[in-house]
Order: C-alpha cells, then structure tokens, then sequence
C-alpha cells in the first residue's frame, strides 16, 4: 500500500519505491532508491544485475494469489511476495 519496497536480490540489499497508478501502471517514485554494490560471487552477480534492470524497467503490476507481479514493455516479469 505505501509502494515502498526492500529485501535482498540474493547478494545485495535495497530500498526503494514504487508509485503505483491506475489500470495496472507503475514507476519508480521521485525519490532515489539505494542499493549496495557488494562483489557477489558467481551467479550471484548475474542475479543481481537482472533483477535491477527488471526493476528500473517495470512499467505495469498485477496481483497474482499473493504476489505482486511486475512487468516489463518487452514481455519479463519479476514476481515479489511478502516474508515477513
């Protein structure tokens, strides 16, 4: 509801927000959002990265169960759930 989103990408950690309109649209909120930019090893880098370029690239959102799910222009999605 406050379109504030944190956690870990698997390596590194974020804070950020999302300003969520209407008819499914999203994008980043005016305010800047903050990662750490730790060295992550293996595959833990390729994740990292894809998930930042899915994030910055997120133009609209739907619930799926208890999901948020956001989408991408080209087509990719990136599914958040709550763990706490």
């Amino acid at each position: 509801e406050s379109g504030k989103v944190s956690g870990s990408d698997g390596c590194n950690r974020y804070a950020g927000g999302l300003v969520f309109g209407e008819h499914g649209r999203v994008e980043a909120a005016p305010q800047v959002g903050i990662s750490t930019l730790m060295a992550c090893p293996g595959a833990h880098a390729s994740t990292s990265g894809t998930f930042l370029s899915l994030l910055h690239n997120t133009r609209t959102w739907t619930i799926e169960d208890t999901s948020l799910v956001l989408h991408t222009p080209d087509g990719r999605t990136m599914r958040l759930r709550q763990t706490f």
